[in-house]
């Protein structure tokens, strides 16, 4: 019978599922967790700039319990100090420096349940104080008392070659420091890393060799926090585009990696201080990785090692990459995709002339006699005597052009030059020449 279950065929007992395995996280794990959520340097800026308005609130109220005063009170107290701050020295803080005093206030009460909904930028209790800002700052550029801002410049042509020969036996160098200045140039160079934050992070694992149109090269295959990607529910996930691809640089990489101390996973370590090994000696580095601040200083080291002109920053380095992409007319988005820029107008900085190109500017200022000759068509000239047209090779630059085509900004390769040097009559002259010609 069909309800007959002594008839039915047994049924087999579901597996019992395991029970989930969850992580069990203390309370003092999750607060670290939780301060985690903002980076180290911006911490920092906020409790320095909180440490100035403590003392400054000590001089003007004879306190410096911030937390319960009131709103109103604490806009005027915040005015006045963008108004009086100053230096150790005596001296006004920069523009950067106040906007950045301006942020850290808006980190720090925001934070707080007494002003959760506190608003230092736009806010109407803070009106007065971002007016007296205002003020202060155009005062100050008037006065001429805001100093220039001072970009970091690219290593020089004459540095780059100084480079070059350093670095001219690196594939058979038995010197660790020269190997591992030669990586770490070229590492920072290429994947435009800042500072020693993200290189003191890096690990053997985080480089990646692949092959490209049958040419091995070496990636960057992790994605680390950075100045404008600082990851998060908000921030975004970012890893360099660039890639090391010349031959004697993999191959440099190569043996540095077979050289580093297997037990440590870092990827810059310190070298044994011997300096100078046979060729045979497997490890050449100590168990032991670079510091922090050994990093940070990198650049300055090599710089006086290959004895170039000038000290170079680690950023100055990465000013290089950007400079040498858009002078070389890489696309933008693509140097951001390298760089790690969110804006694309954030590399107008890097499209400055040099010192050098400076130079040569000034001198094409001064040839005001060259640039009369040039620029004045010889009586009884045709119009098409003023517009010369030729390949780089023929065609005659005028005097006052010259620093610009011997610069390093100006290198054309199978290209084609037009002078276009146009007056009132030449063009006027051109215009009816044109009109002829449609009407015939």
């Amino acid at each position: 019978m069909a309800g007959n279950k002594e008839n039915c065929p047994p049924v087999e007992a579901c597996p019992v599922q395991p029970a989930r395995a969850f992580a069990s996280t203390s309370r003092e794990e999750q607060e670290k967790l939780i301060a985690g959520s903002v980076s180290k340097n911006t911490k920092k800026c906020t409790d320095y700039w909180m440490r100035l308005l403590d003392e400054f609130a000590k001089q003007r109220l004879g306190h410096s319990n911030l937390e319960t005063i009131g709103l109103e009170e604490l806009s005027d107290l915040i005015a006045s100090f963008y108004a009086d701050a100053r230096t150790k020295m005596g001296t006004s803080f920069s523009k950067s420096s106040l906007l950045n005093a301006r942020g850290a206030f808006q980190r720090h009460f925001s934070s707080l349940s007494k002003f959760r909904d506190i608003d230092v930028y736009h806010g109407r209790d803070f009106r007065r104080a971002n007016s007296l800002l205002d003020g202060a700052l155009k005062a100050r550029k008037e006065a001429g008392e805001e100093p220039a801002v001072k970009h970091k410049e690219p290593i020089s042509t004459d540095d780059w070659k100084k480079l070059k020969d350093y670095f001219g036996d690196i594939l058979t160098t038995t010197d660790a420091v020269k190997l591992t200045y030669y990586v770490w140039f070229h590492i920072t160079l290429h994947f435009c890393l800042r500072g020693g934050e993200t290189q003191c992070k890096l690990a053997k694992k985080d480089l990646e060799f692949s092959s490209v149109d049958g040419k091995e090269v070496v990636r960057l295959a992790t994605s680390f926090v950075s100045k404008n990607h600082q990851g998060g529910i908000k921030g975004t996930d970012w890893s360099s585009a660039g890639v090391i691809s010349d031959e004697q640089q993999v191959k440099a990489v190569k043996l540095y990696l077979a050289k580093l101390h297997p037990d440590v996973d870092r990827l810059f370590q310190r070298a044994i201080s011997a300096g100078k090994f046979s060729a045979d000696v497997q490890c050449w580095f100590m168990k032991s990785p670079l510091s922090h601040n050994l990093l940070s200083g990198m650049m300055k080291r090599l710089s006086s090692a290959a004895d170039l002109s000038v000290p170079y920053t680690n950023h100055c380095v990465r000013a290089t990459s950007i400079t040498n992409m858009k002078r070389s007319g890489v696309e933008d988005r693509r140097i951001c995709s390298v760089s790690g820029h969110r804006n694309i107008h954030s590399l107008e900085a890097y499209d400055r002339p040099t010192t050098k190109d400076s130079c040569a500017i000034a001198a094409a200022i001064d040839r005001a006699d060259d640039v009369d000759a040039v620029s004045k068509p010889a009586a009884g000239a045709s119009c098409d005597a003023a517009s010369s047209t030729g390949s780089a090779d023929s065609a005659t630059v005028p005097t006052a052009m010259a620093p610009y085509l011997n610069s390093a900004a100006a290198t054309f390769t199978n290209s084609s030059i037009v002078f276009n040097i146009h007056h009132g009559h030449a063009v006027e002259a051109r215009k009816k020449l044109k009109r002829k010609r449609s009407s015939d």
